[in-house]
């Protein structure tokens, strides 16, 4: 959860990790990039004319997980990409299949792969408060 930002260890800790295997740290490390990407995805297009951007409307059908997520994992993968951590990714999306949202989750990556995501990243450098 992001606002407020609120961690749930469950799959972090063995002790009530679903399988008894702790989910390893790097997933813990992106779930708290997660989860302040969405302050900042949501800051950013919360400050655009209409708080919304093209690809948004073009996809306004879609579930609101969806949607939250659109801006966020192309931002999340050009981060990762940047840096190499590919591999680390790859660990963040079988984490990801095996949450309850699962399947907008992936329909959101599914989207960001289609558009790419750097038709999502302009659209947010057009907003923002400051210098973003």
């Amino acid at each position: 959860m992001n606002t407020p930002l609120m961690i749930g260890m469950r799959f972090f800790l063995q002790s009530t990790a679903p399988d008894g295997q702790a989910a390893p740290l790097p997933l813990f490390s992106n779930t708290v990039f997660h989860e302040l990407l969405h302050i900042y995805v949501g800051d950013v297009i919360e400050s655009l004319p209409g708080q919304t951007t093209p690809l948004l409307e073009k996809y306004k059908a879609e579930h609101p997980a969806v949607l939250s997520h659109l801006h966020l994992f192309a931002v999340e993968g050009l981060v990762y990409q940047r840096l190499g951590r590919e591999k680390d990714l790859e660990a963040v999306f079988a984490f990801e299949r095996r949450q309850v949202r699962a399947a907008s989750l992936a329909r959101a990556r599914e989207i960001v792969a289609a558009e790419k995501p750097q038709s999502f990243v302009a659209e947010l450098r057009g907003g923002g408060r400051g210098s973003r």
